[in-house]
Order: C-alpha cells, then structure tokens, then sequence
C-alpha cells in the first residue's frame, strides 16, 4: 500500500473508476467536505465541488465518465471531469413486510453479539436460550419503540453496560429554546420570578440583560400564569427573535428582544458555570495553594483542555485536584495519564531564575507534583479506567463516591431499518487487582456520598475532602 494524498484534514468515501485509473474522495481541506480527484499513481489532483456539497454514496457510473452521490438529502451526478453538475429528480417506492423485517432485524442483534460479545460465557447466561425466550415476543410488537424495548429486555438479560438499540426515529423531533435563566420554585405569583441569569446566555447581553430577582411575565405576548409551561412557548424558537416581557423591583415592565440557545449550548455554559464555581471553591479552601480540573469527557477536545490548563490553573500550583465526576467515558484516558506519569530525571536552573524544565524538550505539559482524583457514581467508562489507573499506579488518591462498573471497549452497526446497535467487544482488567472492571468499579480511597440538599445549597463535600486529602500531600 501507498498514500496517493497529502491533503489536510479527512479523505472518505472513496469510489474508484471501472479501469481503476481515477479515484474519487469526500475530502474536508478547508473545513468543508467537497469531491476530489486524483489518478491512481497520485498525480492530476483535482477539486470536482465547491461550498461544502458533503458527497456521501459515491458511485461512478459503468463507463466511468459519470458520478453520482447524495448531497444533503439530493441525488446528483457530475462528470468524471468535474462538469454538468446537476440535481436529479427521483422517487422509489419499496414494499416492507414488517414482520419479515423485524425478524431480520432481531436476527442481525442477536448473532452479532453471540459473535462479537467480549465474554465468550455471555456472563453466564445461556445466550441460545435468549433467541428462543425474546425473538416470538419481538415479533408481536406493534411499533419501533415495542420493538427496540423487547429487544433492551433481552440485552438486559447479560447483565452488561454499553449495550443498546435505538432508532430508526418514528416522528419529527422539536427542538426547544433555552433562555439561560433559573426561577425561583418558592414563588407563587403571576409570572416567574428569576433566581439567577447563567452568564454568556441570551439573558446576559448588554442589550438583553435580566438580573436576579426580576419576573419574566410574557412570551411573545402570551402571558405567563401558574400552569404555563414555558418549555411550549420556546419550542421550535432556537436561534429566532422571541420577545419576552421583563417586570423589575419597582413593577416597571419592559421588552426585550432575545434569540434563544439550543439545549446543547446551554449545557455548555452551565458546565463552564459549574467548573468555574468548583475553581473558585478549591482556590478559597486552599489558599491558592491547589489547582483544579475538571475533565467533562474522555475527547480530544478535553485532552486539549487538560493540557492547556495544566499550563493556565496548574502552574505554580503545590498540588492539582483532577475530577472526572459526571464524566461519560470515551478513550482518552492514557493521553492524560501520559502527562501525569512522566518521571523527571533533571531539573534546570537559568541564571537569576529558579529551578524548573524546559515543557518544550518532551511530547506535551506534564505534571509530577501530588494529585488528587476524583470520581462519583456517574463516572462511566473510560472515566472509570482513570481513577483505577491512578489507584494502580499509586500516582495519587481518589476521593469521592465509588464507579459503577461499566467499562466495555464498545462498537457499533446499523441493523436492516437502519437502528444502531452497540457491541461491546473487549474487556479492560485492571492490573492491580486483575479484576474485569465490568461490574468491578473503582472504589476511592475516600468515599464520601453526596447528601440530599447538597447541591441546592452549594455543598460539595467530596471536593471539601479532596482539599483536604491534597493539602496533606503538599506539605
């Protein structure tokens, strides 16, 4: 094998011409996904579609002088040579027996995990005996969402995480506005008073601002009464001009003009509210003496987090806390673990300074002072291989609420209709206990539950303990 391509960025769905001279690619070089050619000695590299056509489905056609793809939802054809590009009209009908279908589809999930599942003893269960006890009761169902629910029944029966079936969807999806503000439930009046505005949210702008304690009284004109749900009033409303009615201390009303954040960007600024609120609380406790982080996902995106503020709110710290509460999972865990395993062999000492090592003489920033990790009940995955990484290698303490043990390497396919469907495929042990960490999650060496209350009154006492245990370290 030989690489034909230098282009940044991704090369995907590759056709080839019936003479195999000319390949055709999805290529993304300047962040757009376009068709490329290029022959098949790695010369004459050509650029077929411009503003981001997203080609999916390429095909060439049986002389190898015509390509057809979909782009956004449209079927197109193109020549070979990148001319007489045009949308083409078409329609199909296709005939489903359901029932036939849902067969099938059973069929599809069972044999690919009794062929793929990571535990050849199925964790005990008698996986042949599953088909017998599932597949008739799967084959009654009435809808998708029976269906897929029989079929989690029978996953269920393994006893096992990162299983799962979902989809093919059976109706539109709406997606509701968000304004960034929190109410107070204590308040009984007309209209629903603020308790607080998340910052950087459409609430927050200089030309938008709401401050706490004012009351949101109306909705595009529709007033806000005790059995209002403003969730209807929002939906199908992201990123459009919705007026709200604002009434301030002394009952004056005013309008404002707001376009509202989807739910995914809302949870985007509660996280930076959340980790920023935690900073602030491990920075008081400690006299400035500690440094925290906190990982929201086992991603590239979150490596480069970690890595930058390892530079920006650990450096010069005594100590760092590391949370990996709330964390998902994901399989990034030993690219972080990397930066905190590194044994340093030196130190330097310029002139008038003090001692110290050059970041840019290794791979990446790393930290060998003491560490504290943290962990709760909702660290999954890849999340859970971390503190039990940390605890192995007695690089520090975990502190906070036992994983619960949900640690598969996972994949996926796509059954006959179109569902996806997860196969976990291989087992992590760890190395310390040789314990499967399915259904073995880690155990911090300081458990401390969260109590009914804490959150509403800002309590944090796993992170009040986690200060304490590294403050020990440090001295």
């Amino acid at each position: 094998l030989r690489r034909i391509t230098s282009l940044p960025g991704s090369e995907v769905n590759l056709a080839i011409s019936p003479d195999g001279k000319k390949f055709v690619f999805s290529a993304n070089t300047d962040g757009k996904y376009d068709l490329y050619s290029i022959n098949w000695e790695g010369g004459e590299l050509k650029r077929l579609t411009t503003c981001g056509v997203a080609p999916s489905q390429i095909k060439f056609d049986k002389k190898g002088k015509k390509l057809f793809y979909l782009s956004k939802g449209t079927l197109n054809s193109i020549s070979a040579e990148g001319k007489d590009k045009e949308k083409l009209a078409f329609s199909a009908k296709m005939k489903i027996d359901h029932r036939a279908e849902r067969a099938q589809k059973f069929d599809e999930a069972w044999m690919t995990l009794n062929e793929h599942f990571y535990d050849p003893n199925f964790h005990g269960i008698d996986w042949d005996a599953m088909k017998m006890k599932y597949r008739l009761l799967a084959l009654k169902a009435g809808t998708i969402t029976e269906f897929n629910n029989v079929v989690s029944m029978m996953l269920g029966e393994l006893n096992a995480s990162h299983l799962g079936i979902r989809g093919p969807d059976e109706g539109p999806r709406v997606s509701t506005g968000m304004l960034g503000l929190r109410f107070d439930e204590a308040y009984r009046s007309e209209g629903l008073k603020i308790k607080s505005v998340l910052p950087n949210s459409p609430c927050d702008k200089e030309e938008s601002q709401v401050y706490p304690g004012e009351i949101l009284i109306a909705i595009n004109s529709t007033k806000i009464t005790n059995t209002t749900n403003i969730h209807q009033l929002l939906n199908d409303e992201v990123g459009e001009k919705v007026e709200i009615e604002i009434q301030d201390k002394t009952k004056k009303s005013r309008s404002l003009v707001v376009r509202p954040i989807s739910k995914g960007e809302f949870n985007n600024l509660e996280y930076d509210r959340w980790v920023n609120a935690k900073r602030k609380l491990v920075d008081k406790l400690s006299n400035g003496k500690l440094g925290y982080v906190h990982i929201r996902g086992m991603s590239m995106p979150s490596v480069e987090q970690f890595e930058m503020e390892l530079y920006s709110v650990a450096h010069g710290k005594d100590g760092l806390i590391i949370d990996v509460r709330n964390n998902g999972g994901g399989s990034t865990a030993d690219i972080m673990l990397a930066m905190l395993a590194v044994k340093p062999h030196a130190y330097t000492i310029p002139r008038g300074g003090g001692k110290g090592y050059p970041q840019g003489r290794i791979p990446s920033y790393y930290w060998s002072k003491p560490i504290v990790a943290m962990c709760n009940e909702w660290s999954f995955s890849n999340a859970e291989i971390f503190p039990h990484a940390i605890k192995g290698l007695k690089r520090g303490k975990v502190v906070g609420a036992p994983t619960g043990g949900l640690v598969i390497s996972t994949g996926g396919i796509r059954l006959i209709d179109g569902a996806s469907f997860r196969v976990p495929f291989r087992g992590w042990y760890a190395l310390y206990s040789g314990l499967d960490q399915e259904l073995n999650g880690c155990i911090p060496d300081v458990i401390i539950w969260e109590q009914p209350g804490d959150a509403a009154k800002g309590i944090d006492r796993q992170l009040e303990r986690a200060v304490e245990e590294l403050l020990k370290e440090c001295r």
